[in-house]
């Protein structure tokens, strides 16, 4: 039952390929590292594309493509990257690493995950840090399942199948 190591430490691989690990500070040097943040925001609520092609559109109709730059040119872009910041901030979250990477899971198995596989999955992934409890796993994904946003609206994030699987929910 569960998740085979083989197949969690192939999934981890896939998600840490993303490059989404925290920095390491190089041996001997004095650099600030700056910790990663992880923002979370469901694809129906970022609509990215539909900004940023009214801002193309803006940038079409004052003549960016023969060569001339305008002022409404640039508002334009500049309009549709700012509506798209405001989206993220309004109907997304932050979340720490585990919950990332937990979501990330769920996105790369179509089926879902059950709490027990998720929970050895990210055993897995965070094999370094002491091991996670199912109870956790099943705090997070419950969370998830009702999160409040920066609007103060309440998001599903993840969702449950009839067989007790979640899955990841448009993220």
């Amino acid at each position: 039952m569960g998740v085979s190591r083989d197949l969690a430490t192939d999934i981890a691989r896939t998600i840490d390929a993303d490059g989404f690990d925290a920095p390491s500070r190089p041996s001997g040097s004095m650099g600030m590292m700056v910790p990663n943040w992880y923002w979370i925001i469901r694809d129906d609520d970022l609509e990215f594309a539909k900004s940023l092609t009214t801002g193309l559109a803006a940038a079409a109709t004052s003549s960016l493509w023969d060569g001339t730059v305008s002022t409404s040119a640039i508002a334009g872009l500049v309009g549709g990257l700012l509506n798209t910041a405001r989206a993220a901030r309004a109907k997304g979250v932050q979340v720490p690493a585990l919950t990332y990477k937990l979501l990330l899971a769920l996105k790369t198995r179509k089926e879902g995950l059950s709490v027990d596989e998720a929970t050895e999955l990210l055993n897995v992934m965070f094999e370094d840090s002491p091991p996670l409890r199912a109870s956790d796993i099943r705090d997070i994904l419950t969370n998830l399942s009702a999160t409040r946003v920066g609007d103060g609206s309440v998001i599903a994030f993840v969702g449950t199948d009839c067989d007790g699987r979640w899955h990841g929910s448009g993220v």
